[in-house]
């Protein structure tokens, strides 16, 4: 008897979805597409719905959702929508498989590494996708870096030990987080990468990892990088700035030849939207920011969005005076007694550190380097 199978996403990754099923997966039936948007009101025939529109009339008729998403926190808000309705066959399209159109099937079968189940129990919680900070190093100057890697005098890594560390931890504290993105400042100058790579994938066994870089050090990697990349199923995610686009072609004919998976992410704008101010509108930040759902993992602490670790480093290097707050802000996930539950609700809804944010006072510019000397106003809005 055919699965019936819902998309949640009609866009180009849903779309391509739908394709390679009806082309190649006959025992499966696509009833509609899930869109918070709806745009249009079909795809190839198949009816694009609103979410709560699609419950109310598929719901008990649907075998399984299929999340074909690439932002975070649109990932993070469908597997809740989800789950909130007591869907328990979720799987995520694994996000640069999505936008690469990269071979989803072997022998009618969902390959694991491109589309796979996420796991969910009543003992632990899921977290659907973190981000791990491993450095402050970096080998660009980006005026208004969200993460502060280029302030003067900031070039640590974070240890390795203290990395495998927190690894090791969420895995014990979550059923499962399906998608975890290694970042930096820049990730390929961590003096101990590999080690890092391997203790992540040794963890989370079928999760997408992701390097996310500037991409202008793969050219002049060691071949065994790539090999380990290869063996690790390590997906290369490029941040594209000016200094890269000129480098690409050469980055992505490397990429190609040693038939590692990746993605560009083209990015000739950045913004900037912390504030000073402690009166802004938490609740606005929140609902119009899209870090709300990065779940930083920073040095044992585990904190909703960049911001968080942004504004400590002020606190460092430009003696700014954000209070942060451990168990509202920000968690320590070594705790003994955490509850890891009552975390996971925190983290979806407003925190006080989002009152440091202006959204609505967000300025976008063309991306610069930040000069010799950073300066607060390289971060901020007035």
């Amino acid at each position: 008897m055919a699965k019936k199978l819902a998309i949640y996403g009609a866009g180009k990754a849903g779309e391509w979805l739908l394709d390679e099923l009806l082309q190649k997966k006959p025992d499966v039936i696509v009833q509609g597409f899930l869109d918070a948007h709806a745009q249009q009101k079909q795809i190839r025939n198949v009816p694009v719905y609103r979410p709560e529109e699609y419950m109310k009339k598929y719901k008990d008729q649907t075998d399984m959702v299929v999340i074909a998403a690439g932002r975070q926190k649109a990932v993070c808000e469908m597997v809740k929508f989800l789950q909130r309705h007591q869907i328990s066959n979720i799987y995520m399209l694994h996000d640069v498989p999505g936008k690469k159109h990269m071979p989803l099937l072997d022998k009618g079968e969902f390959l694991p590494q491109r589309i796979r189940k996420i796991r969910f129990s009543d003992s632990k919680p899921t977290l659907p996708y973190v981000e791990l900070p491993i450095t402050n190093e970096c080998n660009l100057n980006c005026k208004g870096c969200l993460f502060l890697c280029n302030p003067a005098g900031d070039r640590t890594e974070v240890p390795v030990k203290t990395v495998i560390k927190d690894l090791a931890r969420m895995r014990e504290l979550f059923e499962d987080i399906p998608w975890i993105r290694i970042l930096g400042g820049e990730p390929l100058l961590h003096k101990e990468l590999t080690e890092i790579l391997r203790a992540a994938r040794e963890l989370f066994e079928d999760s997408e990892i992701d390097v996310c870089t500037n991409g202008l050090l793969l050219p002049r990697l060691a071949q065994d990088m790539y090999q380990m990349f290869r063996e690790l199923r390590i997906v290369i995610h490029i941040s594209g700035y000016e200094p890269v686009y000129r480098m690409q072609e050469e980055i992505e004919s490397v990429l190609n030849q040693e038939e590692i998976p990746y993605c560009f992410l083209e990015r000739s704008d950045f913004s900037k939207f912390y504030s000073l101010s402690d009166s802004n509108d938490g609740a606005y930040n929140f609902q119009n920011c899209f870090t709300s759902s990065c779940h930083e993992l920073y040095q044992g602490k585990l904190a909703m969005c960049s911001g968080v670790i942004a504004f400590d480093k002020m606190n460092h290097q430009f003696r700014t005076e954000y209070q942060l707050q451990e168990g509202k802000d920000y968690f320590d996930i070594h705790k003994a007694d955490l509850d890891v539950w009552n975390v996971m609700e925190l983290l979806a809804k407003p925190i006080p550190a989002c009152r440091y944010c202006n959204m609505a006072q967000m300025e976008e510019f063309a991306w610069a380097a930040a000069g010799n000397h950073a300066v607060l106003e390289d971060y901020i809005v007035r």
